[in-house]
């Protein structure tokens, strides 16, 4: 797989709504830097268009119904977002201009590896306790699946799911993290009569069997009018919320990679959004991992900031060490990522600046009408991806 980017077509590099609709005149949506894009908009009633990127709004449009076209020069590497609206209808499209040349925006401090690694010393100081408990009925003739949990920093522990087929292997590993919510309640369904498959999810406490009861857990129980659950007050580095995650995962996945029926040499990862961050975050710290495929990827440094830059809080000089980008510099195993260009959480530009740093293999698919979401053409790519560097 050659270093490379693909930006496909989904459906049409629009997102129409009733009364109005957007349209680059590139189908891929991206231009070079100085090149002037054309976006026609269509609109049954006059409408008002608003061009911003991730800094803010930088141009507001009002126009007559019929077709229209704003021309707009993309004076640097980067992307911007069309927001078309008329009598309550919204339509959106996005634009990139040499997202190759993007750079980073988050200085490495000069200890980031010395931060991490003392960090995993600390975690291994704890005996890791796995505690396995086997699931009948996810079960087969073929494999096992078990709940399974660890010990973990500031007296925690961390759950997930494990399957074992039933021979005598040896298997590789497929393993994730899942997107941020309940959504990881049973263990992973792929090849598990032939791969052993491992899913930690983030939390400090095992979820119940259903989406409706975990998600009762986690927001009702443990993290009640919290809009996010990693948005907790303290003062202390190890409350961040995935600092403890981080360190539970890591320790987990180097266990399941030293499972007596592991091949040792096939350990392949899957994660989206939430589990996208983590996965370049794993690929960075544990060296047990030989390939990785992301969707829509989030970065932890984004939610540190919104846990720490208020009331004067020094820890937020410490958000740097979270940054996906810093962590994508020492990502030396295959990578593949997609980006959706209208997507306004994990936008595409905190996703090719963390991705432009990766010095290995690696390939990126731009999605012009995904936001944050799944493109049915990379999740094909993405179970061949999964299953070349599972099995090859």
């Amino acid at each position: 797989m050659k270093n490379k980017i693909i930006s496909v077509l989904l459906g049409a590099a629009t997102m129409a709504m009733a009364e109005i609709s957007l349209t680059p005149d590139h189908e891929n949506a991206l231009y070079e830097v100085g090149e002037t894009a054309s976006v026609t908009i269509v609109c049954d009633k006059s409408a008002k268009v608003t061009v911003s990127n991730d800094d803010g709004v930088v141009t507001m449009h009002e126009l007559m119904a019929g077709n229209n076209t704003i021309p707009f020069t993309g004076g640097e590497p980067g992307f911007w977002w069309f927001k078309g609206e008329t009598d309550g209808e919204s339509a959106m499209c996005g634009i990139g201009f040499s997202p190759e040349k993007m750079s980073k925006q988050v200085a490495e401090p000069e200890d980031f590896d010395e931060f991490w690694q003392n960090a995993q010393a600390e975690a291994a100081k704890i005996p890791l306790d796995p505690q396995l408990e086997e699931l009948p009925e996810f079960s087969t003739a073929d494999f096992k699946a078990y709940r399974i949990s660890f010990a973990n920093i500031n007296n925690t522990r961390i759950y997930g799911f494990l399957t074992v087929p039933n021979g005598d292997g040896p298997y590789p590993v497929y393993c994730s993290v899942p997107g941020a919510g309940p959504n990881d309640v049973r263990p992973l369904q792929k090849h598990n009569d032939k791969v052993i498959t491992l899913v930690m999810n983030v939390f400090p406490f095992p979820l119940p069997a259903t989406q409706e009861a975990a998600n009762k857990l986690i927001y009702e129980v443990n993290y009640p009018g919290n809009v996010g659950y990693w948005q907790l007050d303290s003062d202390k580095l190890e409350d961040f919320f995935f600092y403890r995650a981080i360190l539970g995962i890591d320790r987990a996945f180097t266990y399941v990679a030293n499972h007596p029926k592991a091949d040792k040499k096939h350990m392949v990862y899957w994660g989206s959004s939430q589990g996208g961050a983590m996965g370049v975050v794993m690929a960075a710290l544990n060296p047990n991992l030989t390939a990785m495929v992301v969707n829509v990827p989030s970065d932890y440094s984004k939610i540190f900031i919104r846990s720490y830059a208020k009331d004067g809080n020094p820890l937020i000089s410490k958000m740097p060490y979270f940054a996906g980008a810093n962590f994508a510099e020492r990502v030396k195993i295959p990578f593949m990522a997609s980006a959706g260009m209208i997507d306004t959480g994990c936008t595409p530009t905190q996703i090719t600046q963390f991705f432009n740093q990766i010095p290995g293999e690696k390939l990126i698919r731009y999605v012009p009408a995904m936001g944050h979401d799944f493109d049915p053409q990379y999740e094909e790519m993405t179970a061949e991806f999964i299953d070349k560097y599972l099995f090859d």
